[in-house]
């Protein structure tokens, strides 16, 4: 019996630059895209910001922010990672 042999594809995610916040300043909306169209989710990984879905808020300095996409069945899920430094 044959094997079924499934590739996986690579997903890009594009997101703007973060302009500079500061402590106090009005939440940030974070923004992003998937190649493939799925949904952009984003977390705090570290640091000293408050994130509510895609709402930033800044409560200090130097945080590390995740974006991720999830995959499916034709798609890798994909990860990217960026440093604010505010």
């Amino acid at each position: 019996m044959g094997k079924n042999v499934f590739l996986l594809l690579d997903q890009k995610i594009t997101f703007p630059e973060l302009a500079n916040k500061f402590y106090g300043d009005a939440p940030i909306i974070l923004e992003a895209s998937a190649s493939s169209g799925l949904t952009v989710t984003f977390a705090v990984i570290s640091g000293p910001a408050v994130l509510d879905r895609n709402k930033l808020s800044v409560t200090g300095s130097h945080f590390n922010l995740k974006a991720f996409v999830a995959g499916r069945m034709s798609l890798k899920p994909r990860m990217t990672c960026r440093i604010g430094r505010f």
